[in-house]
């Protein structure tokens, strides 16, 4: 086979054991060039464990981020120490709680030089995102303002749905999806497209990190697909949710949604204050759910 030309950055954040499975599974696809693990200062031996299983493997490098300040933080620290150190065309960004096959894998880096090869200039391409109980992600619109609002609200939501996942499929090619955004779990981007919009904006500490970069990437024109012959599964996000409750992630995915409204979608102080106030009612809901959900497990 050609030289490959594709790395892989995987952040790790307390969760070595799903991140020594996914590597030892990746170690083996020849199409990766260098696998690139973060520790994103863990507050275990993450770290430690990982040096001494990987350190005498020249494929994989184990390093630790100066601080944590999140995924994109994280991400950008694995990408810009790749750069300085090796010479690549792509750039898989990894969680460690994610599977994909070897078939599956090879389809995603053989369709991004297809489109190379028609002069599409490409930003992401992605495998479609399967869930444990059979459901497919294939991408979404980028959110709005009102679907913000829309979202803030369980009620409103549970009633509405979610228009952002009901979008018209358009192929550029046999299985290839244009999409505005695709799942932060598992995606391969082009690296001059990274390079271009000057990596993750590093100003969210997790959450809308999707939405931000495809922000970026429309206004340098680049596009973005998703594959429906190609698939990943996500299991769960085990790191984030042991250490943040329910309320916390969403507090939490508030504060990126309103750095993101008032950096790229330009809100005005009517907008924010509002978001704030509907923001807030959404907060109280859930926490009458999860009380009343609690409740019930304890009977």
């Amino acid at each position: 086979m050609n030289d490959p030309n594709t790395i892989l950055v995987v952040l790790n954040y307390n969760n070595y054991v799903d991140t020594s499975l996914f590597v030892n599974k990746i170690n083996k696809y020849d199409e990766i060039k260098k696998i690139i693990i973060v520790d994103n200062c863990s507050q275990n031996n993450s770290f430690e464990i990982l040096l001494d299983e990987f350190s005498k493997n020249h494929k994989i490098d184990v390093i630790k981020s100066p601080i944590n300040g999140g995924y994109a933080k994280g991400n950008n620290f694995g990408i810009k120490y790749s750069l300085l150190r090796y010479r690549f065309s792509n750039i898989i960004i990894a969680n460690p709680d994610i599977i994909i096959t070897h078939e599956n894998l090879l389809r995603l880096i053989n369709r991004k030089n297809e489109l190379d090869k028609r002069k599409i200039k490409v930003g992401i391409v992605a495998p479609s995102m399967q869930y444990t109980n059979g459901n497919v992600n294939y991408g979404w619109k980028r959110p709005r303002y009102i679907d913000d609002l829309r979202s803030s609200l369980m009620v409103m939501s549970k009633f509405m749905g979610d228009p952002l996942h009901k979008f018209k499929h358009r192929y550029v090619m046999k299985n290839t999806i244009f999409v505005d955004v695709v799942s932060g779990s598992f995606f391969l981007i082009d690296k001059d497209a990274m390079i271009a919009i000057d990596f993750f904006d590093e100003n969210t500490f997790l959450y809308c990190e999707e939405r931000i970069l495809s922000f970026k990437l429309s206004l340098k024109k680049y596009s973005n697909f998703v594959l429906s012959d190609c698939f990943f599964y996500h299991k769960t996000s085990t790191s984030i949710k042991s250490a943040l409750s329910e309320t916390e992630m969403y507090k939490e995915l508030n504060r990126s949604k309103e750095y993101y409204q008032e950096r790229y979608l330009k809100v005005n102080l009517f907008q924010k204050l509002l978001f704030k106030f509907i923001a807030a009612i959404g907060l109280n809901e859930r926490r009458l759910y999860f009380s009343i959900k609690q409740r019930r497990l304890n009977k």
